[in-house]
Formats: structure tokens, C-alpha cells, sequence
């Protein structure tokens, strides 16, 4: 369990004397949930921090105006959404699904902040989390492309992921993402069809597969 806990980014750098405090004083909750079971969910309130400790998750997001949804995975180990647990809205801004069984470990936000908010090199950890996801957002912005439907593509993608890499699907129509790109329906479907021949996607009705984003 030790090993396991110090894999973990925001246990980092502890040693022994106390991990082993933490442990005699924090609740940790320790679960295996199967397969297509909700880890949490989009708009709820996040009042506990969520650690996948093995396995797959899928990630779903979806546009506050309806306009698509995006599905990605992310593999354990990880810590999901820390910022929601603080701020003007303690709400997870995505949905996190079990693709496989998946082992999980959860931290009551009240004892967090009584207790492990009392060990200096957890406070650190906790800045660098928080303060790592705002750099790569300010970077997104910055990244911001207002030139053609390609570029526009890659870079919605690019903006709403949080893995990188990987697979990826999009749900949308064809209307959606050009109302969304201020282009023509004609440029979307022309600049789709050129990524679907040149293999970086795949195409159904409403939905469009990206097989690696860090190809695209």
C-alpha cells in the first residue's frame, strides 16, 4: 500500500515516518469498481479527491451549449480533477467512467484540508498540481488559432483533452463544427475528408475518430 501511495504525485517525496502517520489518521478508501461504473460525473460536486490507482478510465466531455462530446482515456495512475476541490465552482468539469476495472482510492476533502494540509512536502505537491493544470490552460489559450478548418480542428482537440495522445472521438454534426469554426459546412466536410484519407481519422454519422491525437 505504501508503494503504491508514493507513486502517487501528491504523496511524493514523503518518507516513511509520514506516510505512516497519514495513514493512522486519514480515512482512505480504498475500492475496485468493475467496468463501466461512474467514477464521477460532469456539473456534480467534487468534495473528495478521487486517485485511480489501476486501470483505464474514460473521460467524457460535453460543451455546455450541446455542441459536441468528446471521449479520450487516461491510464492510473491518476489523480482526477484536484482543482475542482477548491474555487468558485467545486464542480468536476468531466465525466470519469470505468473502461476497465479499475482500483481507486478517495480522500475526504474535510480531511484533507484538517489533516494532510498540515504536512509541508503535500502542500507542495498539491501547488504543482493545481498550478501545472493552470500553465497548460494558459498555454491552450495562448494556442488559439484562428486560421483554417484544419487548424481550427486539431486545435478544439487539442484544447479539450486532457491526455495528449491516444484515441480519440468526437460527437458533433457536421452543422455544429462549422457553426463553431465560422466556416462553411463545405470547408468542414472537405477538410474531414482530407484527414479521413490521409488515415489520421476515421468517420460515422455524428461521429469522428481521431486514432492518435499526437499524430494529428
Amino acid at each position: 500500500m505504501f508503494q503504491r501511495l508514493q507513486e502517487l504525485p501528491l504523496f511524493q517525496g514523503l518518507n516513511m515516518e509520514d506516510m505512516n502517520e497519514i495513514v493512522a489518521k486519514v480515512r482512505l478508501d480504498f475500492q475496485q469498481q468493475p467496468e463501466e461504473e461512474t467514477i464521477a460525473l460532469q456539473t456534480n460536486y467534487c468534495k473528495k479527491l478521487v486517485f485511480v490507482l489501476k486501470g483505464t478510465v474514460r473521460v467524457e466531455y460535453i460543451d455546455p451549449d450541446n455542441r459536441f462530446r468528446l471521449s479520450e482515456y487516461i491510464e492510473a495512475p491518476q489523480v482526477l480533477e484536484p482543482q475542482s476541490l477548491f474555487g468558485m465552482s467545486q464542480k468536476y468539469r468531466r465525466t470519469y467512467i470505468c473502461q476497465t476495472v479499475c482500483q481507486t482510492l478517495t480522500i475526504d476533502r474535510s480531511q484533507f484540508l484538517s489533516v494532510m494540509m498540515n504536512y509541508p512536502i503535500v502542500k507542495t505537491n498539491m501547488l504543482n498540481l493545481i498550478c501545472n493544470k493552470l500553465q497548460r490552460f494558459e498555454q491552450k489559450l495562448m494556442n488559439v488559432s484562428h486560421e483554417n478548418a484544419d487548424t481550427k480542428f486539431r486545435q478544439l482537440l487539442k484544447n479539450y483533452s486532457i491526455n495528449p495522445r491516444g484515441k480519440k472521438q468526437i460527437y458533433a454534426t457536421m452543422d455544429s463544427l462549422a457553426d463553431m469554426f465560422c466556416e462553411t459546412r463545405l470547408n468542414v466536410s472537405k477538410m474531414l475528408k482530407t484527414l479521413n484519407d490521409e488515415g489520421l481519422i476515421t468517420q460515422e454519422r455524428k461521429a469522428i475518430t481521431v486514432l492518435d491525437l499526437e499524430k494529428l
